[in-house]
């Protein structure tokens, strides 16, 4: 059909270069961490929920986001952007190329834990577990059982601290007691490379269980 061949040519186009909100580093919005970025390394960014919204989206300059948008109109309905979900535009070289001033790993944000970088669809995947806490403060268990680096069980963690935090300033809503996280992949090296990123992400983890729980000072 017109439509299947419609998604197929999107998808095979390159993706804009989104990172996630890690909410146990960072407490600011969104459009705050896009103002640290900017701050204090040179990167120019946008909320991706803000450019989606976004009447006049040609303000942006993205090529990429406007293949997103289309994409959303393809299937049908527009795609709604998770909490946290950012977009970076990288400025033009020379040679009409965009390219960011410095590599992304190496931003002062990135390794204060600010943010991961994380593609839309697997930050989307995360919003889908619609993680709500449980009718009386008690613990949360969710197993991400196809773990690989880690990108969805630190997402994981970051939306439940979110929630945590959420509950802490509204009397209304349950607060989690204890929430725990369990990352499991047939490949050790994978799970190698997670324990690696927990101290940046904001985890202690005690090697002698193996077990990471999160630094009560951020």
């Amino acid at each position: 059909s017109v439509t299947a061949k419609q998604i197929c040519s999107l998808m095979n186009e390159p993706g804009p270069i989104t990172i996630r909100k890690n909410a146990i580093k960072f407490n600011g919005t969104d459009g705050e961490l896009c103002d640290w970025l900017w701050e204090n390394d040179g990167v120019q960014a946008f909320p991706m929920k803000d450019i989606l919204k976004s009447q006049n989206i040609d303000m942006y300059d993205f090529d990429e986001m406007k293949q997103y948008k289309g994409n959303g109109r393809v299937m049908g309905q527009l795609l709604s952007s998770p909490a946290g979900c950012i977009c970076i535009n990288p400025p033009t070289d020379g040679r009409g190329r965009k390219k960011l001033p410095k590599s992304i790993w190496s931003m002062s944000s990135y390794q204060k834990g600010l943010f991961e970088v994380q593609d839309a669809g697997s930050q989307c995947i995360v919003r889908a577990l619609d993680l709500v806490p449980p009718s009386t403060s008690g613990s949360m268990d969710v197993l991400d059982y196809c773990a690989g680096n880690g990108g969805k069980t630190f997402a994981i963690a970051s939306a439940i601290f979110n929630l945590k935090m959420e509950a802490e300033t509204d009397e209304s809503k349950c607060n989690i007691a204890v929430a725990n996280v369990v990352s499991h992949d047939v490949v050790d090296e994978r799970l190698r490379q997670i324990k690696g990123s927990l101290s940046r992400v904001g985890f202690d983890l005690d090697k002698s269980t193996g077990i990471a729980e999160c630094k009560q000072d951020n």
